[in-house]
């Protein structure tokens, strides 16, 4: 396997992610008209409250960090093939963690 297949594969794997975190979002945050709790902290309780525009401003801008790092990750495949593998890692990573945000956000409301 030819490492532009593995990086194929991480990308997919990371706007795959996105994609479950947007049917998430679709599934469980359609009907909420109130607002949302973002961030919930133990001590203080619910310190950021939000609107379903603010989780899904989060996935867009992961959506978009993760193409600009398939761009870079492009460009950079023939000169520095590491940066190119560090990249796809931290969009797989960061796909994981908007995952995540997005479930702990569905979760605590």
């Amino acid at each position: 396997m030819s490492q532009n297949t593995i990086l194929i594969i991480a990308y997919i794997v990371a706007v795959v992610n996105v994609l479950i975190g947007f049917s998430l979002y679709y599934v469980h945050l359609a009907d909420v008209q109130n607002l949302l709790i973002i961030h919930f902290q133990a001590l203080r309780g619910a310190d950021v409250l939000g609107s379903k525009k603010d989780v899904l401003g989060i996935l867009l801008a992961g959506l978009v960090i993760i193409i600009l790092h398939f761009i870079l990750s492009s460009a950079f495949f023939s000169r520095r093939r590491y940066l190119s593998q560090l990249l796809a890692v931290g969009a797989v990573l960061l796909s994981f963690l908007i995952l995540l945000t997005v479930v702990a956000i569905i979760s605590v409301n």
